[in-house]
C-alpha cells in the first residue's frame, strides 16, 4: 500500500487537493481510503465503538516503548493528550487499511500534522527527532509519499479566515499573531518534512490545482510500479 500524506498549514488547502486526488484515483480504478476520515455514528453503540477503537489504537501498532515515549511527550494539558491519541488512530487505521487490501491510503491530515499540534505552544525537543526516527522506519517506511504544501503566508491567512472555522486556534488572536502562530506551525512541519529520510517526498506550490492532480497520480502510479 502507497501511503500519501498532506502537509502544511491550515488553510492551505490539503483537504480540497486531497479530494480531488482521491476522485481521480477512483476514476482510474484504484482502491483509494482517506484514512483520515471517521465513520462513528453519534449514538450509544458508537459511543462503545469509540471506546473499543481507543483501546485498539494503543496496541495494535506500537509496542510499549513507543506509547511511553508518546506519553512523555504529550504535556499535561488535554489538547496535547488528544493529538497523541490521533497519532496512535492513524497508526491503526494505516494497519487497517493494509488488512482490506487498499491500495493507497490518505490523509489530508496524518501524523506529521499531529505531532507539531502536539507541540502547538512548545518548541520542538530531541524526543521529536527520535519520533520522527521511529515513524519512518516502523509505520511509514519507503511506501509512503510526504506532500508539504506550500502557499505564501498572507494567502494563507486570507483563505484560513475566509473558511472562518469556529474555534480555529490560529483565528483566536490579532492579524499579527495569528501569522506568527501560522510560521511557526510551517517551521515545525518543514523540519519534520526535511528529516524524513524518505525520498519520494515533493514540496508544491498551492496557488493553484490545475497540475498538482495529474503530477500526483503518475508518482503514486510509478510507485505501485505502473
Amino acid at each position: 500500500m502507497i501511503i500519501v500524506e498532506f502537509c502544511g498549514t491550515p488553510g492551505c488547502g490539503k483537504s480540497t487537493l486531497c479530494a480531488m486526488l482521491k476522485r481521480e484515483l477512483l476514476t482510474r480504478g484504484y482502491s483509494v481510503e482517506n484514512l483520515q476520515e471517521v465513520y462513528e455514528p453519534r449514538t450509544f453503540q458508537g459511543k462503545i465503538e469509540r471506546r473499543i477503537n481507543k483501546l485498539k489504537y494503543q496496541y495494535a501498532f506500537f509496542n510499549y516503548k513507543r506509547r511511553k515515549m508518546l506519553s512523555y511527550m504529550a504535556s499535561k494539558d488535554d489538547a496535547s493528550g488528544y493529538w497523541r491519541q490521533r497519532i496512535l488512530e492513524a497508526a491503526y487505521r494505516i494497519r487497517q487499511a493494509e488488512k482490506k487490501g487498499i491500495q493507497i491510503g490518505l490523509f489530508d491530515e496524518g501524523i506529521i500534522q499531529f505531532i507539531t499540534s502536539m507541540y502547538h505552544e512548545r518548541e520542538f525537543d530531541n524526543k521529536v527527532d527520535k519520533l520522527i526516527e521511529d515513524i519512518d522506519k516502523n509505520i511509514y517506511g519507503d511506501r509512503v509519499i510526504l506532500v508539504n504544501c506550500i502557499l505564501d503566508m498572507d494567502e494563507n491567512y486570507r483563505r484560513l479566515k475566509t473558511r472562518g472555522r469556529v474555534g480555529d486556534r490560529f483565528l483566536v488572536g490579532n492579524d499579527i499573531d495569528n501569522k506568527e502562530a501560522l510560521k511557526a506551525k510551517k517551521k515545525k512541519i518543514d523540519y519534520i518534512f526535511e528529516h524524513m529520510s524518505n525520498k519520494k517526498n515533493i514540496i508544491i506550490d498551492m496557488r493553484n490545482y490545475e497540475d498538482i492532480v495529474e503530477g500526483l497520480v503518475c508518482k503514486i502510479e510509478r510507485c505501485l510500479g505502473y
